[in-house]
C-alpha cells in the first residue's frame, strides 16, 4: 500500500541507492519458520512523545499483547491452554479499556490484573 503511494522517481532512486535491501513490499518475512510478526495498533500515543502516563504506557504495552496474542494463535504454535488464558486476559484488558475513564485507573486496574496471574 505504501509503495502504491510513493512516487515513480522517489521509488526508482530507491531501487537504485538501496537495492532491494530496502523494498517497502518485502515487508513481511516469506519463510517464517518459527518467526511471528506482530504489527499492534498503538494509539494515544505519539512516536516522539517521552512523557507517558502510567496509563498510555500501559495502554501501549497491552495493545502489543493483545496483538501479540492475535499473532499467535492463528500461527498455532501454543499450547490451546495457553492461548485460553491469554484470550482472557486480552477480554478482561478489554473490559477494564472501557469502564477506566479516571486517570490512572487504568494502570492500577492492569497491574492487579496481571499481578492476580502472577505476570506483574
Amino acid at each position: 500500500e505504501d509503495a502504491r503511494r510513493e512516487p515513480f522517481l522517489v521509488r526508482l532512486l530507491r531501487s537504485v541507492v538501496c537495492g532491494p535491501c530496502c523494498d517497502p513490499d518485502d515487508d513481511r518475512p516469506v519463510d517464517t519458520d518459527g518467526v511471528i510478526l506482530v504489527r499492534p495498533d498503538v494509539t494515544g500515543v505519539q512516536s516522539l512523545e517521552f512523557k507517558l502516563s502510567r496509563d498510555q504506557k500501559w495502554q501501549a504495552l497491552m495493545t502489543g499483547f493483545s496483538a501479540a496474542v492475535g499473532a499467535i494463535g492463528a500461527s498455532g504454535l501454543v499450547a490451546p491452554e495457553k492461548l485460553a488464558e491469554a484470550r482472557a486476559i486480552v477480554g478482561e484488558f478489554d473490559a477494564i479499556n472501557k469502564a477506566s475513564h479516571k486517570p490512572g485507573e487504568l494502570a492500577g486496574k492492569v497491574e492487579a490484573l496481571l499481578a492476580s496471574r502472577g505476570l506483574y
